[in-house]
């Protein structure tokens, strides 16, 4: 396995995606994402905590008596209001975007290096994620940094579990949602990793008696590779405390308090490969083409899965990580299963499982726990693309060509198949305006 964490051609790679996906709304000048999402709700709430920065807002005509106005993404929401005050509130808005793609890049390269794939697959596959970026398109900032998982996996994968734990902290900081399906990654991984270092500490005990017993004058045998289970604990703590600040404001909900009770019935759905209530279509998982929303006020969870993408992850073989692909795809239709937006009167069964999680119950729509397991999918695809180039006699180096024509099939396809948007859509910021008062006193800048 290399030993770079971090590869800087990831971060080119991401660079490159950036000004590809985001540079066209840069260009004008535009807020990043659809008007028919929840684009503006989250600018307004950057907007109006750049009025009271760097104190945390505390209510507005919109939220009459609000002692503490809790967000789900705190730290971007806190560091973005700042810089509005230098750069504009749609400035900082499409930065964030752009720092997001190139941290995913990077994430999903080092994840793929982990799991012993190529790397530039990993970065172009990740950052290009249906799933991922139909949250940038929807404006739910608290999915941009996704990027800050992948890099906590890779650690662990590494058997760096405190790294990982502080980074899973850290994304809990820029959105709990993601925290919370790191987490239980983390958990997954912590246990494959402890299970799998105890037979080499069997032997080395047994080596390092026979050692003794002999009075052998050669060298120590080797340590067997990280996976105290303590260290694991302890790396658990950090995530948890970590965790815990940013989950404190939601106490309420988290309680069972809020706006995720009811359950939305089952019927059809014209929109169905974008998934936007709720769960996944099951056709939508592999069913391409590009999809007009029309005058539709709706969000896009597309979890199109790519087939240059799935084909290259059959071909890196079996892996742990296909549990966890598996899981998140039986999970993402949600309660009500359907098939080309046609409900097909049977409940999911995997709900009730998924259910017994803690804290499960406070998911809106299911198809977002895709954003875990397309990035698996993602580094298992990385695994395959090593595959064949080591059955290559040109595919042995890191920067081949190959590996590079696999990141292009894998962007070309998500490009012009996938419903996700390439390059990423933009509004003008004027659309903010609205009669309220509070908005129509924003300045254009926001």
């Amino acid at each position: 396995m290399p030993d770079a964490w971090i590869d800087r051609r990831d971060l080119g790679a991401g660079v490159a995606l950036a000004v590809l996906l985001a540079g066209p709304a840069l260009w004008r000048g535009e807020l990043i994402g659809s008007a028919a999402a929840e684009v503006y709700g989250h600018a307004w709430v950057q907007w109006w905590a750049a009025e009271q920065w760097p104190a945390w807002p505390t209510g507005t005509a919109l939220a009459e008596g609000t002692a503490s106005w809790p967000v789900i993404d705190p730290l971007p929401t806190w560091l973005l209001a700042g810089l509005a005050h230098l750069i504009g509130a749609k400035g900082a808005w499409d930065l964030w975007i752009v720092v997001g793609i190139v941290l995913l890049a990077v994430g999903g390269g080092a994840l793929a290096r982990a799991m012993g794939g190529r790397g530039l697959v990993g970065a172009v596959g990740a950052a290009t994620m249906p799933i991922w970026l139909g949250s940038v398109t929807s404006g739910l900032t608290e999915d941009v940094a996704l990027g800050l998982v992948a890099l906590a996996l890779a650690a662990m994968l590494r058997d760096r579990p405190v790294r990982g734990a502080m980074l899973l902290g850290l994304s809990a900081w820029c959105g709990l949602y993601l925290a919370w399906l790191g987490a239980w990654a983390a958990v997954a991984i912590g246990a494959w990793r402890i299970v799998r270092v105890q037979p080499g500490i069997r032997r080395y005990v047994r080596a390092l008696r026979r050692w003794r017993l002999e009075h052998d004058e050669g060298t120590l045998p080797p340590l067997p590779p990280h996976g105290r289970p303590r260290d694991w604990a302890f790396a658990g703590l950090i995530a948890a405390v970590l965790a815990g600040g940013a989950a404190a404001p939601f106490h309420d909900r988290l309680g069972g308090v809020g706006h995720h009770a009811g359950s939305v019935p089952a019927r059809p759905e014209p929109l169905w490969r974008l998934d936007p209530w709720r769960g996944a279509d099951l056709a939508s998982f592999g069913a391409p083409g590009k999809v007009d929303i029309g005058d539709a006020f709706v969000r896009e969870h597309p979890v199109y899965m790519g087939y240059t993408t799935l084909a290259l992850a059959l071909i890196g073989g079996a892996h742990p990580a296909w549990l966890g692909v598996l899981a998140c795809a039986a999970v993402a239709p949600g309660e009500h299963l359907s098939w080309a937006g046609q409900p097909l009167g049977v409940d999911n069964p995997a709900l009730t499982i998924f259910r017994w999680l803690p804290f499960a119950e406070r998911f809106n729509h299911h198809a977002r726990v895709m954003l875990l397991g397309q990035l698996l999918l993602v580094g298992l695809a990385s695994r395959g693309a090593a595959r064949i180039q080591r059955r290559l006699v040109l595919g042995r180096s890191p920067g081949t060509l190959q590996e590079r024509l696999f990141a292009l099939a894998i962007l070309v396809e998500v490009a012009f198949l996938s419903p996700a948007r390439v390059p990423l859509p933009d509004r003008k910021s004027t659309r903010l305006n609205s009669s309220h008062s509070s908005v129509s006193r924003m300045p254009s800048s926001a």
